[in-house]
């Protein structure tokens, strides 16, 4: 993923399929390091973005021993371990904020906003004792229009 990768819709196919490829040079470039499966389901989303009469888009990327995938499902709350379920107007505010240190309690502040107006729900298993890594969501803030 270049930094010229052009802007994408967010959660349409070539933003997943961006998405995808960045995961997938992530795990290539670190095959040691063990990446959290996350799970992000976005509900109504815009009737273009409707597939089958789907009125929600999910993925799941799963990555390990220098590989990534990234599934257009919904995995259980059991085998991730961040799970964000959301309206698609809020998950598109946080998934175009890059979030450096000087922005990082205004990015928490959002989604402790959307939470509380029960327009997302978030399950997050990790340590933490374990900083937050921004890596790949700033990667994606980049292309998500």
């Amino acid at each position: 993923m270049s930094s010229s990768t052009p802007p994408f819709e967010f959660a349409g196919p070539l933003w997943l399929a961006a998405a995808a490829d960045l995961f997938a040079d992530m795990a290539r470039r670190e095959p040691d390091r063990r990446f959290p499966i996350v799970c992000e389901v976005y509900r109504n989303i815009p009737a273009h973005l409707c597939v089958d009469g789907r009125t929600s888009i999910a993925w799941t990327r799963r990555a390990g021993d220098g590989v990534a995938s990234l599934a257009l499902e919904e995995c259980c709350e059991t085998e991730a371990d961040v799970k964000i379920v959301g309206d698609y107007a809020a998950c598109r505010e946080l998934a175009r904020f890059v979030v450096s240190p000087e922005t990082a309690e205004a990015y928490r502040s959002l989604i402790a906003k959307a939470v509380a107006e029960q327009r997302m729900s978030v399950i997050d298993k990790r340590s933490p004792d374990i900083p937050p890594n921004y890596e790949a969501h700033n990667a994606i803030a980049r292309f998500t229009l």
